[in-house]
């Protein structure tokens, strides 16, 4: 059984790529973006790849903010390269973006996900001088699971317990603001065969323990922090957040119920809830850029960091 669920999900990763490369097919860069990889562990994983984006046509000596990102995929997909277009976009307007890879679902677990998003995001912070970077407008961004991811890292990065647990030291960073791209902050609920409850439960089972551990049912300290209503009696700081999402997404519910969690406990938070069904899950990035549905909240985004 275990080998059937391993077919499942990698069979959707195909065609997730699938339909991603045939969206990119219809993107063009937009020129004077300069792309620089670093890899933030030092050894020859294709997921320990970091990418910089930087707008190069700007006048030396001007600071840009920095972005730093959490990619998505529902932790068995996706990498830096999904969001090539979108960075390249972010970068025109003149941020400079770190868009790092992770170890993904089924060869790493949350604990080991966050790990390498602290290195990641240690280098990113180390180089903000060469990267002519301005400390004082650092932003974080995710997007999907990728909102999960960096949500946590804020819980975890406030919390000496949750830095216990995952493995990790505090980062000396000030982040200022962060926006969540339609986030999905809890893995359990994420439907993966809902026409067939009974398998379901069994993948969800499945998915579960490798995300969580072994027997994630048996006291866990990273289940018990995998998601927003474990993790967020952790987090006492949150920058002003915008959140979106669409009636077109499916994880629709999800993304609002993150935001009222936050909400709810007094934080800056407000959300663009677009009811429009035409618009699906991260519609401004798996559609092409110049797209009217990407336009238009691609520019509430920058609006909302730029005030």
């Amino acid at each position: 059984m275990k080998a059937f669920y391993s077919c499942c999900f990698h069979l959707v990763n195909k065609v997730m790529k699938r339909k991603d490369d045939k969206i990119h097919k219809h993107n063009k860069f937009i020129d004077g973006i300069k792309i620089s990889t670093v890899n933030y562990v030092g050894d020859k994983s294709k997921y320990h790849l970091m990418d910089f984006y930087q707008n190069d046509s700007l006048v030396k000596g001007i600071k840009q903010p920095l972005i730093l990102q959490c990619h998505g995929g529902g932790y068995f997909y996706g990498t830096k390269d999904t969001y090539i277009y979108f960075n390249n976009w972010l970068a025109s307007q003149n941020y400079v973006v770190a868009a790092p890879s992770y170890t993904l679902l089924f060869k790493a677990g949350l604990q080991q996900m966050m790990q390498e998003i602290f290195q990641a995001f240690s280098i990113a912070i180390s180089n903000i001088d060469k990267l002519n970077v301005d400390k004082n407008k650092i932003y974080l961004t995710g997007d999907s699971v990728g909102s999960n991811l960096a949500l946590l890292f804020l819980a975890i990065n406030q919390s000496n317990e949750l830095q216990k647990i995952y493995g990790v030291k505090h980062l000396d960073v000030d982040i200022k603001k962060v926006f969540l791209n339609n986030p999905v902050c809890y893995a359990e609920r994420i439907p993966m065969m809902p026409k067939k409850p009974h398998f379901d439960k069994k993948a969800h089972e499945w998915f579960m323990s490798k995300l969580c551990g072994i027997d994630y049912r048996v006291p866990n300290d990273i289940y018990d922090t995998n998601s927003i209503d474990k993790y967020i009696k952790y987090l006492n700081k949150l920058p002003s957040t915008f959140v979106t999402t669409s009636t077109g997404d499916g994880f629709n519910a999800l993304s609002k119920e993150a935001y009222q969690l936050l909400k709810n406990k007094g934080f800056d938070v407000s959300i663009n809830d677009l009811q429009d069904k035409t618009y699906g899950h991260v519609y401004n990035i798996l559609v092409p850029i110049d797209d009217k549905r990407s336009v238009d909240i691609n520019n509430k985004i920058v609006s909302f960091l730029n005030n």
